[in-house]
Parts: structure tokens; C-alpha cells; sequence
């Protein structure tokens, strides 16, 4: 079916992607405190806001879809991280553990753990995986929004029960996905009741004060490493946050930047901590660039923003590659059809 893109949906995801990057530079700054508070909930909310179960008759359309969408990608991705470790390892000496462990890793897809350190970024797309066909399940099982609602709270509670008391992640993320599909489930009852349409400027500001409020009264929070703090504050800053920077980027909805990277958002996602953040530190580091380094480090506030723009900008030829001439990474059988992706973090709208 012909689809076309959404350009809001790609500009929130543009946002959100360039809040990942900044969490990951490694500069510990108030900024990033709030920014690690909620920009993975960000991401589930958008992707349960453009979800739809009426183009699926059955549960095994469904699996078979998303297995082209996500799991595919995941893999090719996890096996192109894999190949850089090796990479590494001949010629950097960074070999922290056996090398044969990210082959099963890949498949067991243990978060936060060495199974996966070779391309630690694709814990989301696992953890997507297990979310989308969770909500699924219920949304076929049940109707109304008040019971999915009290279902959706119901799995947070249980995820957050199970980072507290057990701690170590499960295969695909599924301890994870029972705290992420509260945020995409709100997502999808967001858009079905059309309740961005209800908010306004004044709104968004109280959202906004709600969730810095909320965020920095927490202690730090890392889905990835199942930090998640006081849960009610923890909730009310992901949920606040994620509305406000919705709405928001629904209120803009042009921009020619943050719409590339949206697009493009499952490049940047798999490819910036694991592999370009790595080059770009080589090459800050080498002698030619010495200089150039210490300027940086003196600018201390500005550091996380440079490598962010700079991450951004030199994977752009990398997107250009994929996108053309590797469009099987995206789970595509034809460069023609990439730019009609409904993959998870390149979503569409049924015509």
C-alpha cells in the first residue's frame, strides 16, 4: 500500500534521536540528567502514536512484519558491530572479553551485559520487539481504554518490581518492555482519542514545569541499565516530558534537519556510540588534532553539543551508503523502497 511520511513524527524522532546522542556523549551535565529522564519513553510514546493493528488480520502477519522490520535490521546491525569489535581488536588492542560471546549475544539480546557491549544502542530495537508484540496481544484481548489502561500500569508495576528486586536484564529486554509499553500504549490512546489536539501553549508549559519538577527530584534514570528511581516521579516525568516535546514538534512541524534525522533515526541509533563516537574520540585524540581537542575540553559546556553536531554530520555519507546501495540492513529488499519504510524508528501513515 502506498504510504506517505508523517513530517511531524519525523521531526519529533529527529528530536528525540539528538537527545540519545547528547545522553551518550559521556558528559555528565544537569542537562543530560533531565534529557536521560525521558527520551526513551520519548521514543516508545512516538512509536505506539503511529501504531495500527487494523492492517494486520492475525498475530502471524503481524510477527512476520516485524521480523522484517526490526529483527532483521537488528541483526545485520548487531553482526556490523560485531565485525567493528573484531576491527578494534586488530588494531586498537580493545578486546574485553571473547570474541566469540556477541555471536550468541546477538540472539540472547541481554541488555547492558558483555553479550551485547559489541553494539549496546540495539537493546531499544530488541526491546521494541518484545513492547509491540505485547500491545498487540492486548489490544486483540481487549477493547476498552480504561481496562488496556489499567493492564499497561499493571506490566510497569511488575517491570519495576523486577528491576528492584531481581536486577538483572532478561533476553529482548521483556523486563524492560513491561515499563515501555506504558509508554507506548499511552502513545497509541493519545492519538486515538486525539488528545494532542488538546493541548495548547499554556499546556505545554505546565507539562514542561511538571516534568523538570518531577525529573530532577529523581534520582538518575538509565532504562538501558534499569535505573528508574522513584517510580511515580520517574512516570510523571517520562509521561509529561514526552507529551510536551510531542505537542511540540506537531506545533513546528517543518524542519528540514531534524525530519532527515528522523527518517534516518535507525542509522543514527545503531551506528553513533558503538562506531562513529569512536572514530570521532580517535581522531580528536591524534596528534594533528591535539589542539583542536584541548580548545574543546577548555569549553567544557559546549563539548556535548559539538560531538552531537559532529555525529550527526559524518554519518550523513554513511545514510547516503545504506540508504542506496545496503537498503537489506534496513530490512529492505530495494533502495526504492527505503524512503517508504514503516519500520519502528521510520514510521508512516496509511494513505
Amino acid at each position: 500500500m502506498e504510504k506517505e511520511r508523517i513530517d511531524w513524527i519525523d521531526l519529533a524522532k529527529g528530536f528525540g534521536m539528538l537527545l540519545v546522542i547528547f545522553a551518550h556523549v559521556g558528559q555528565f551535565s544537569i542537562i543530560s540528567f533531565f534529557i536521560v529522564s525521558f527520551h526513551m519513553p520519548f521514543f516508545f510514546l512516538i512509536s505506539g502514536y503511529t501504531f495500527s493493528n487494523k492492517k494486520y488480520p492475525n498475530f502471524t502477519a503481524f510477527v512476520k512484519k516485524r521480523i522484517k522490520t526490526l529483527i532483521i535490521p537488528y541483526l545485520c546491525f548487531s553482526l556490523l558491530g560485531y565485525l567493528f569489535l573484531l576491527y578494534k581488536c586488530n588494531f586498537f588492542s580493545e578486546c574485553p572479553y571473547s570474541l566469540v560471546t556477541p555471536i550468541p549475544g546477538a540472539f540472547l539480546a541481554i541488555r547492558a551485559s558483555h553479550w551485547t557491549d559489541s553494539n549496546p544502542t540495539l537493546w531499544f530495537v530488541a526491546c521494541l520487539f518484545t513492547t509491540e508484540v505485547l500491545f498487540f496481544l492486548i489490544l486483540n484481548f481487549f477493547k476498552k481504554n480504561n481496562i488496556i489502561i489499567l493492564i499497561l500500569f499493571t506490566f510497569s508495576l511488575i517491570g519495576y518490581a523486577y528491576t528492584k528486586y531481581f536486577i538483572r536484564p532478561l533476553p529482548w529486554s521483556i523486563d524492560a518492555a513491561c515499563i515501555a509499553i506504558l509508554f507506548y500504549g499511552t502513545g497509541f490512546i493519545v492519538k486515538e482519542n486525539r488528545i494532542l489536539d488538546k493541548v495548547n501553549g499554556i499546556i505545554f508549559f505546565l507539562l514542561l514545569i511538571v516534568g523538570i519538577t518531577a525529573a530532577l527530584n529523581n534520582s538518575q534514570v538509565d532504562m538501558f541499565a534499569s535505573l528508574y528511581g522513584n517510580y511515580f516521579l520517574f512516570v510523571i516525568a517520562a509521561f509529561s516530558n514526552s507529551i510536551a516535546f510531542l505537542w511540540l514538534s506537531k506545533f513546528l512541524n517543518k524542519s528540514y534537519v531534524l525530519q532527515y534525522i528522523g527518517k534516518n533515526s535507525l542509522i543514527y541509533l545503531a551506528l553513533h556510540q558503538s562506531i562513529i563516537l569512536f572514530f570521532i574520540n580517535q581522531a580528536l585524540h591524534s596528534n594533528l588534532l591535539k589542539g583542536v581537542n584541548q580548545q574543546l575540553t577548555s569549553m567544557y559546556p559546549a563539548l556535548p553539543v559539538f560531538y552531537t553536531l559532529i555525529t550527526v554530520v559524518v554519518t550523513i555519507p554513511i545514510i547516503f551508503i545504506i540508504n542506496n546501495y545496503l537498503p537489506f540492513l534496513l530490512g529492505k529488499t530495494s533502495a526504492t523502497n527505503v524512503s517508504k519504510s514503516d519500520i519502528a524508528l521510520t514510521l508512516t501513515k496509511e494513505e
